[in-house]
């Protein structure tokens, strides 16, 4: 579903950001089973709406909600994993995933993810990009846009 078949004004903001959240545990536990329950627990719920940020921008774009969740999954996993090598740097959250688990065991956590978000996005982009461009140069008199 692209954006101007749902209308973005439409978007269930709070849904929308507990599929995003879903996505990202399941990425997790399926990258490292034993991830999953950390992930679960350190992502917020609802999720902040930061998160709706990937969406909304490949929405405007054209692109569709099956292809952007789990690319916005990929980038709040990204983030959690920023977040906890800074924990583990400064030490400055008392509810931080190391306290738990151990330094060690936080910092495999953060650098296990299921793929880089940057590629997922890469790659979606580049299908995109391509895809919009193929059925520009097949209309007769169209420039892509």
């Amino acid at each position: 579903m692209t954006a101007a078949k749902i209308g973005l004004a439409h978007l269930d903001v709070v849904a929308l950001l507990a599929a995003i959240r879903r996505q990202a545990v399941a990425q997790a536990a399926g990258a490292w089973p034993q991830l999953g329950v950390p992930v679960d627990s350190a992502l917020s719920s609802p999720l902040a709406p930061f998160a709706l940020l990937p969406l909304c921008t490949g929405l405007a774009c054209g692109g569709s909600l099956e292809i952007l969740k789990p690319i916005a999954a990929n980038i709040a996993l990204a983030a959690l994993a920023l977040r906890i090598i800074d924990d583990c740097a400064d030490g400055d959250n008392p509810h931080a995933l190391y306290l738990a688990t151990g330094i060690g065991s936080a910092t495999n956590s953060a650098a296990t993810r299921p793929q880089p978000a940057h590629h997922s996005v890469a790659h979606q982009y580049r299908r995109c990009l391509s895809a919009r461009l193929s059925d520009s140069l097949r209309r007769p008199g169209s420039r892509p846009s």
